[in-house]
């Protein structure tokens, strides 16, 4: 146990714990050590056999962010289900933030998917809200190809709670459902009640998604409900039906990140059915209630790219007036952590070296943003 500590000591980078922190501000900041998930990764290969691994398994709770994502890599390695379920079933209630759970992909449960439905309807009858969440992951990951079942969809609209998380969660998997089976979800929120706020997300989700194709979304975005709000944003506006000038609308907060991969940046090419469709753009997307900038931005790239972000400095801040909407655009330099970039939500990606980026069309707010990355390479 205490060698593992050390590991992690060892490891640890302060200026990194502060970012991640950031990301989940329901923790205290004492508790994260700022740990790379690349040397969480190496160190659960290296203790795999290991007599401290087993002693570290049986330790819960742990003191520190970084021992609960071990722990969770340590679990996901795990090949036979009953070994996996009883880990499980000691982990989860200690799990405390969305990190560590969706870091949670038990190989156990991948192989062995049907014979776990029974556990993961149990986690999402839970009151804890992080085994919800798992729950719905599970679904989410593994069961929406081959072993799917209409009883999936129906478990997961029937849950009620007030749990940012949790609702998140449900909304993803309703936009994933609508990508790999369409005709299968779209009663779900034609007919089906979901909450207004689960329902309007996922169809926001589904019609960000490139899976998703034009007619599909045009159809989608008669669905979404009307739904009162609180705030005075350009969103709440959209939402009530005011017309207003972009002058007195409030900006769209927007997170970008430039992602280098050697001497090149990541660009990716917006679909035809957006606005500014084709044009190119440094990856990101707008902030959800309650976000950070950082916290949008890491989510926006895992949701649309497939990777895991460590945010390293923050860029410039800068403001643009389309004709339809101002963007208020929040710019971050980016390290790649884990994963590879994926075009899941654009027509295509790139990385180029910085003195070829007049050669893309940008968008207008992405054009500022590009001549100063040329002028500090």
């Amino acid at each position: 146990m205490n060698d593992i500590l050390s590991l992690l000591n060892a490891q640890s980078e302060p200026n990194y714990g502060d970012f991640t922190a950031k990301l989940i501000p329901n923790i205290p900041r004492q508790s994260v050590l700022g740990v790379r998930l690349p040397a969480l990764r190496a160190m659960a290969k290296q203790l795999k056999n290991s007599p401290e691994k087993q002693e570290f398994l049986l330790s819960l709770p742990h003191a520190f962010h970084e021992e609960n994502l071990l722990h969770a890599l340590f679990i996901n390695s795990e090949r036979e289900l009953p070994a996996a379920i009883a880990l499980l079933r000691c982990f989860l209630p200690c799990v405390d933030n969305w990190a560590v759970c969706d870091t949670l992909r038990p190989e156990a449960i991948k192989r062995h998917f049907k014979e776990a439905l029974p556990f993961i309807f149990s986690c999402m009858e839970s009151a804890h809200p992080y085994t919800v969440r798992f729950g719905i992951l599970m679904l989410m990951t593994y069961g929406l190809k081959d072993d799917f079942s209409i009883e999936f969809h129906e478990k997961t609209a029937c849950i009620s709670s007030t749990e940012y998380y949790v609702n998140m969660m449900r909304a993803w998997y309703f936009a994933t459902a609508l990508a790999e089976r369409f005709d299968d979800t779209l009663p779900y929120l034609a007919e089906t009640g979901l909450d207004a706020w689960t329902h309007n997300k996922s169809i926001q989700k589904a019609v960000e998604s490139f899976r998703i194709s034009a007619e599909q979304k045009v159809f989608l975005k008669t669905l979404k409900r009307t739904v009162p709000k609180k705030t005075g944003n350009a969103e709440a506006a959209e939402s009530s039906g005011k017309k207003e000038s972009n002058t007195e609308k409030s900006p769209l907060n927007v997170s970008a990140a430039v992602i280098r991969r050697g001497e090149r940046v990541l660009i990716c090419r917006r679909p035809a059915h957006k606005a500014r469709g084709g044009k190119w753009e440094f990856p990101g997307g707008k902030l959800e209630a309650g976000e950070t900038a950082r916290e949008a931005l890491v989510r926006e790239c895992r949701e649309e790219l497939d990777v895991t972000l460590s945010v390293t400095s923050h860029l410039t801040t800068l403001t643009h007036i389309y004709p339809d909407l101002t963007v208020r655009l929040f710019v971050f330099e980016c390290a790649l952590e884990n994963g590879e970039p994926k075009a899941l939500e654009h027509d295509e990606i790139a990385f180029v070296p910085p003195s070829e980026l007049s050669a893309y069309e940008l968008c207008e707010a992405d054009r500022e943003t590009a001549e100063l990355i040329k002028c500090s390479s």
